[in-house]
């Protein structure tokens, strides 16, 4: 699974309007690195961020990796 981020000065970014949270951090915006773990605001589910890969023009992907929590 995919994510959009954006980076700015060295750090990348999330924005609440692509329908995650990081978990424990409800700002408007904030930095993310890989181990780091995101909800999604649509299914409750928990992702961990494997890796960024970095774009052109300050843009980057995430890759996602559900986090399985056992019932």
């Amino acid at each position: 699974m995919l994510v959009h981020g954006k980076t700015r000065r060295g750090s990348l970014y999330i924005h609440m309007s692509s329908g995650f949270h990081k978990i424990g951090d409800y700002r408007e915006e904030y930095s993310v690195a890989p181990g780091d773990r995101l909800m999604s605001r649509l299914t409750k589910r928990i992702y961990t961020i494997v890796s960024v890969h970095l774009g052109e023009e300050a843009y980057a992907d995430i890759d996602l990796e559900e986090v399985i929590r056992n019932s």
